[in-house]
């Protein structure tokens, strides 16, 4: 920031601050929806992803990455069946959702560390026009197999290609006995009138095809 521009720089700062108060109010609102959706489950955990939790306040912040301050900027929400946790172990036929949030997918593009920059550096990544804000949305369902009674946990960590295979049915390599769909949706089709609720409907209506559910409150 040199000086003849920094009161239009710092302005541009608390503008964009605002916009991401905003964007973050409406990403908690698409989460309400899915949850209200879906009452079999229930929102049992949520997390950043690829980098940390807001320090401690006792942690000097400037030993970690800066985007551990954006704990909403990439993050997933599990959705488990009710009254159980993430760590609980899945019995035959249960099964969970875990919603990603993308915020932006040049985030994966960028170094995991450049120069003095504390984490990925915004500089390094493609221009924000030419990447994509979007929800990527799992189901996991578990079957009799050797690895009935594993957790979510467990399943999510073990998934080698957690990021694969969007709207397809498959089994994920050396797990046998699960079985998992993906789907990738731009948050700009997600938050255009109606958009959420024809996704919604969407995800029902393969779920019931599986009998994974029974009726569909969004028709």
């Amino acid at each position: 920031m040199t000086e003849p521009n920094l009161d239009e720089t710092l302005a541009q700062v608390r503008q964009a601050w605002r916009i991401v108060a905003a964007y973050q109010q409406r990403v908690f609102f698409l989460l309400d929806e899915i949850e209200h959706a879906f009452p079999e489950l229930s929102r049992s955990h949520w997390q950043p992803e690829r980098y940390n939790r807001t320090p401690r306040g006792t942690t000097n912040p400037s030993t970690r990455w800066v985007w551990d301050g954006l704990p909403y900027y990439e993050m997933s929400t599990w959705f488990t069946p009710s009254e159980k946790r993430p760590g609980d172990q899945l019995k035959s036929s249960e099964w969970f959702m875990v919603a990603y949030l993308c915020t932006d997918t040049g985030f994966e593009e960028a170094p995991r560390r450049r120069g003095p920059f504390s984490g990925p550096d915004p500089l390094a990544m493609p221009s924000a026009s030419e990447t994509q804000s979007q929800l990527w949305l799992y189901v996991y369902k578990v079957e009799n197999g050797p690895n009935l009674g594993i957790t979510p946990w467990q399943l999510w960590a073990k998934d080698p290609d957690w990021h694969n295979t969007p709207e397809k049915w498959s089994s994920p390599e050396k797990l046998a006995g699960i079985s998992k769909i993906h789907w990738i949706e731009p948050l700009k089709t997600l938050f255009e009138d109606g958009g959420t609720e024809q996704f919604i409907s969407k995800v029902r209506s393969e779920l019931i095809e599986q009998d994974l559910l029974t009726d569909d409150p969004t028709a």
